[in-house]
């Protein structure tokens, strides 16, 4: 799904861990597929975790950004796609957690208030 905060990116749930760490992208076919629904690039997460809401690399090469190590814009669209789809339950001041950078050895956590 194309999801905005701004920036358009295309948001890709993965299934476990395991599939998201061992992703290796095709840079080629990222820009390809940017251009064509005019999106800065593929967003992809899991909720596979433990101690967060979810782990998340971002891969836009369009930009010049092949791997981020992180996200403030798609994991603020993310918190809004969880809500969307009813996979994260909510109360006032909910804070997500997200992990990004593991696989580029860059970690970081990004958290997340919304106000509800």
């Amino acid at each position: 799904q194309v999801v905005s905060t701004g920036l358009r990116k295309i948001f890709a749930p993965i299934s476990c861990l395991q599939t998201l760490e061992n992703i290796k992208p095709n840079y080629d076919k990222i820009i390809e597929v940017s251009k064509k629904y005019s999106v800065t690039g593929i967003y992809c997460f899991t909720l596979e975790t433990e101690g967060c809401t979810a782990r998340c690399r971002n891969f836009a090469p369009l930009v010049g950004i092949f791997e981020d190590s992180a996200t403030g814009t798609s994991a603020a669209a993310l918190s809004c796609y969880l809500i969307h789809h009813h996979l994260q339950q909510t109360q006032d001041n909910t804070i997500f957690t997200f992990e990004q950078g593991y696989s580029i050895e860059q970690p970081s956590l990004l958290p997340k208030s919304l106000m509800l």
